[in-house]
Parts: C-alpha cells; sequence; structure tokens
C-alpha cells in the first residue's frame, strides 16, 4: 500500500488524509463527551480541502482544542472499543495533519495515514475473535472492502487531476 500511496498526486495529499480520517470520524459515537469539538475540528479540515477557507488562518481555537486535547482523558480511552479507538485514532491523525498544514507540507504524502481505517477494523475483528493479520481476519468482507477502496482511490488521486471535496469523503465506500 505505501508504494501505492506514493504515487497520490500533492494537490490530492490532503483529500487522502481526510479521506482516511473519515472512517474514524464515521466511528465515533455521537454521544462521546467531545464529540462537539472533534466535529468541529473534522467540518474546518474539510472546509480547508474544498476551499471554504480562503482566509486560512490555523490559528484557530478548534484546530488548537485537538493539538491539546486532554492527556488524561486521552490515556482513559480504551484502545479496545470501537468508538474510543476511533477517537484516538482521529485525534492522533489530526494532529498530524493539522501540523503538516501549519508546516506547509500539505503535499508530503500522507502514505502512513491508510492505517486509520485498518487500525480500527482490526479492533472490530477482534470483537469477533479474529485479527486482521491472520488469514481469516484479513479476508473479512470489511477489510478486503476498505482494502479495495484504498487501491481505487489511491490509483484515482495518482491519475485524476479532478478537485475533491467532502461530497467525495465516501468515494469508493459503501455507507450503510
Amino acid at each position: 500500500m505505501d508504494n501505492q500511496t506514493s504515487r497520490i498526486k500533492g494537490e490530492n495529499a490532503l483529500f487522502w488524509k481526510l479521506w482516511c480520517l473519515t472512517f474514524a470520524f464515521d466511528k465515533i459515537e455521537k454521544n462521546y463527551s467531545n464529540y462537539k469539538i472533534i466535529e468541529d475540528c473534522y467540518k474546518f479540515l474539510w472546509e480547508i480541502n474544498d476551499g471554504e477557507r480562503k482566509n486560512l488562518n490555523l490559528e484557530n481555537s478548534t484546530l488548537d482544542s485537538i493539538e491539546k486535547f486532554s492527556d488524561i482523558e486521552y490515556d482513559d480511552l480504551d484502545d479496545f472499543e470501537v468508538s474510543e479507538c476511533a477517537v484516538k485514532e482521529f485525534i492522533n491523525s489530526a494532529e498530524v495533519i493539522i501540523r503538516d498544514l501549519k508546516n506547509g507540507q500539505v503535499s508530503n504524502g500522507g502514505q502512513a495515514i491508510y492505517l486509520i481505517p485498518l487500525n480500527i477494523i482490526d479492533i472490530i475483528l477482534q470483537d469477533d475473535g479474529m485479527d486482521i493479520l491472520d488469514e481469516d481476519g484479513f479476508n473479512t468482507p470489511i477489510c478486503l472492502k476498505e482494502i479495495n477502496a484504498q487501491l481505487r482511490l489511491s490509483v484515482e488521486l495518482g491519475l485524476n487531476n479532478r478537485e475533491f471535496s467532502f461530497s467525495d469523503r465516501n468515494i469508493f465506500r459503501a455507507t450503510t
């Protein structure tokens, strides 16, 4: 997968990162105590991708809230509960995206970000007594669908010059 994602065009790197981040966002329970902070950050990052933020002010309280997320609350999240794992994946990845944006490095790939969905899928599989690294776990429909979606999108982002936006956030993924 690293080889495939390295071919993503620089202008599509932020979309790729946000597309992967969407998988985590969609798994976070809306009743989570800091859901609003996460949702605001998610929306803000998509507005940047979609060009809705003409005056790009990255010194924003929404982004600062993610970067300064409480270590105590973060550490209390359960790595083996899907929604809480998704919160951790979201925060870790959003921090990287924000740092890259602030450093002007958005077009610097985003290869390892594809692990966000796979890490969450692994927790889902563990609930069923499987592991993504085992053949049975790897060959489950949820895992194969995600890998196929990632491969299809990475090819598209490497070849296509069209602009991808929030409305494309689930492209190649079946949403049910």
